[in-house]
């Protein structure tokens, strides 16, 4: 299982974690899914990203009934290493001798009706008699839920009164088919559901289309499986004109997946949802993979006229507005651009991947800003070592030292961090020494900052963030410093310290925004807000530097956390024991200090595989930057050379 299949396990995850549902699927999660019929390749992704949804319930069993002992468990095998136990059973009948729990199941029932085995009548037979034995089994427990998937065959060319079929004008295309059709099949195995739903029995239907992804490599007769190997391994790409104008559906495996999941969840009973991801054509298909590529292929374009607009698509609005959200703004829907990238960067294998757009918002400049970052850090080590203040590189560049010896191939971030007794020191001499074209901020430093930890700057740039550009303080290219300070040796404690110091931090917050907030806060916030804008910004911080340190004579304090909060809000405090013994890492060329305790600290903080990379969907920045401008930076040799320095009234006004 390469990277991008596991991915595709993540993604449909990651997506129901952020909706927040309610009802939330683990509110009152099922005991028990249950895949019958794996005789289309979806079934394993769906029971691996299943396991992983419900990876906090180990009670929760994920099951998959196949039709014959044949249907291949080389996949099955490989989740079970990656995400969890997965169990296989040859049969239903060996599935029904140990069922004996009383809690409700939701049963998917998988038909791939896009098999030309079920042009055969014995073939329609035979999988008849399977699903209704199932739907009988199913009936005997109140609360069961049972979904049938139809991966149906490829849509005929539509009406033209119409661009995509929705769930009941299905029924209305294909009324003329003969009933030995895949169509009316499709619409013969329904009419048993509507048998078992005048029984009073809980069942809905799923029609999906031309699914493909990375890993999927069956027959699904859609032409983007033909394109991606004659790409990698005949180096050749054909666009053909005559393709341009036949709009099909596809879905891409997350996509569908994460449908499958939420309408098994949230579907209403006695619904029938169609699953797509978007429409597209050969030629569209074509051209993409060409695009990206990464072998040196031929692009030759046959000779043809476009045909006039032919549409063998599905409406999937209704599906999606079972979960759509505003919040997460359409990603439930993976762009077929980059469906059809990760596809074809899976076929050919590609490790350790990270999306490099050229025009995302750092438009090429990462590694530029990257070289800036590492000037601030070889002047604040330059500094510690001449005053004698030990520092460490913290978070995630403490992370990049170990497992990339320098950047996380993703991000930009360049975090140091120290104790208190040195935080101080290096106070009193950071601003002074730093070189001219660096800056330190903090609120006593620049009278218009007022973050909660310190930051050194480079002068004359800007990288400004959602909310940092709401102020009109210097915006430069950054590092962080933080402090970890001493905290309770009681989790109770530590836990009230800590909301302490974010109730403050939220206080510095309003009174530096000047507005109330619309949230749960807001009417107080109103009324507060007037006087504490008669308080000066300083009384804020001192208060705040007093909780801080709220336990730093403690002589038999154990633990520690941050300026900010954030591991304990995550994983707990840091033991006391792992900051005091220092040692060395590499980070881009060059040794920089580390934790003795390194180990610990990573794993306290990232968990026991912090080693390995993060899915392929979620290495992306931490940072949500909205502007960069390196002014004369932008080069090496360009720094010096008498450009207009950064105003922050305005790039006319002269500094």
């Amino acid at each position: 299982m390469n990277e991008f299949v596991y991915d595709t396990l993540i993604v449909p995850v990651t997506r129901i974690e952020k909706l927040n549902l309610s009802p939330s699927p683990f509110e009152q999660p099922y005991k028990k899914y249950v895949l019958i019929c794996q005789e289309h390749g979806i079934v394993p992704y769906l029971a691996g990203s299943l396991r992983h949804l419900y990876r906090k319930f180990p009670e929760v069993e994920i099951e998959i009934v196949r039709e014959n002992a044949e249907a291949d468990t080389a996949f099955c095998q490989e989740l079970q290493k990656t995400v969890g136990a997965v169990t296989v059973w040859d049969s239903m009948e060996e599935y029904k001798k140990q069922e004996k729990g009383t809690d409700p199941v939701l049963y998917y029932y998988f038909a791939n009706l896009r098999d030309p085995k079920y042009l055969e009548k014995e073939e329609r037979d035979k999988k008849t008699k399977h699903m209704i034995e199932c739907l009988d089994f199913f009936a005997e427990k109140e609360g069961n839920q049972f979904v049938l998937a139809d991966c149906i065959p490829t849509l005929e060319k539509l009406p033209d009164t119409c661009n995509a079929v929705a769930e009941r004008e299905y029924e209305v295309v294909y009324a003329a088919k003969p009933q030995n059709s895949l169509e009316k099949y499709v619409l013969y195995l329904e009419d048993i559901l509507r048998e078992y739903l005048q029984k009073g029995r809980q069942v809905k239907a799923v029609r999906l289309t031309n699914v493909f992804g990375p890993g999927f490599w069956e027959d699904d007769d859609l032409f983007v499986y033909s394109y991606i190997k004659d790409a990698v391994d005949h180096h050749k790409v054909v666009l053909r004109p005559d393709k341009i104008n036949s709009y099909y559906s596809a879905a891409y495996i997350p996509d569908a997946v994460t449908a499958l999941i939420l309408i098994g969840h949230l579907g209403r009973v006695g619904n029938i949802y169609h699953v797509s991801s978007n429409t597209l054509t050969e030629y569209q298909a074509a051209n993409l993979i060409y695009s990206n590529v990464e072998q040196e292929a031929q692009l030759s374009i046959e000779e043809g006229k476009k045909k006039p607009a032919s549409y063998h698509v599905l409406n999937a609005k209704k599906s999606l507005l079972l979960y759509y959200s505003k919040k997460l703004n359409g990603s439930l829907i993976t762009s077929m651009e980059k469906a059809l990238k990760m596809t074809l960067l899976s076929y050919q294998g590609v490790e350790g991947y990270v999306e490099t757009n050229p025009f995302n918002v750092y438009y090429g400049r990462i590694n530029r800003i990257r070289e800036i970052e590492l000037d601030i850090l070889n002047d604040v080590d330059k500094i510690c070592k001449e005053h004698n203040i030990k520092y460490f590189l913290a978070g995630g560049s403490m992370l990049g030292a170990i497992r990339h010896k320098g950047f996380i191939p993703w991000d930009d971030d360049l975090d140091i961090a120290m104790l208190p007794e040195d935080y101080e020191k290096f106070l009193k001499v950071c601003p002074d020494h730093l070189s001219t074209e660096f800056g330190y901020q903090n609120w006593s430093t620049e009278k218009t900052s007022h973050y909660i930890h310190d930051k050194i700057r480079i002068k004359n740039t800007y990288f400004s963030t959602k909310y940092s550009n709401q102020y009109q303080m210097y915006n430069g290219v950054y590092m962080d410093v933080f402090v970890y300070y001493k905290t309770s040796n009681s989790p109770r404690m530590q836990n009230l310290h800590l909301y302490l110091i974010n109730a403050w931090r939220r206080i510095i917050g309003l009174r530096w925004a000047g507005y109330a907030r619309k949230n749960i806060h807001y009417y107080k916030s109103k009324m507060v807000l007037p006087i504490m804008k008669r308080i000066p910004f300083d009384w804020f911080h001192k208060r705040y530097m007093g909780l801080l340190k709220l336990y730093e004579k403690r002589k038999n304090s154990k633990y520690r956390i941050d300026a900010m909060g954030f591991n304990l809000r995550k994983v707990g405090a840091f033991p006391d024991e792992w900051f005091h013994d220092l040692t060395e890492g590499e980070f881009e060329g060059k040794k920089y200090p580390i934790p003795v305790h390194y180990d610990d600290y990573l794993r306290h903080w990232y968990g026991d595989h912090y080693m390995e990379l993060l899915p392929v969907s979620q290495r992306t920045s931490v940072h949500d930057v909205i502007r960069i401008d390196l002014g004369e930076y932008l080069t090496k040799d360009s720094v010096g050379k008498g450009f207009h320095q950064a105003d922050l009234r305005g790039e006319l006004f002269e500094a």
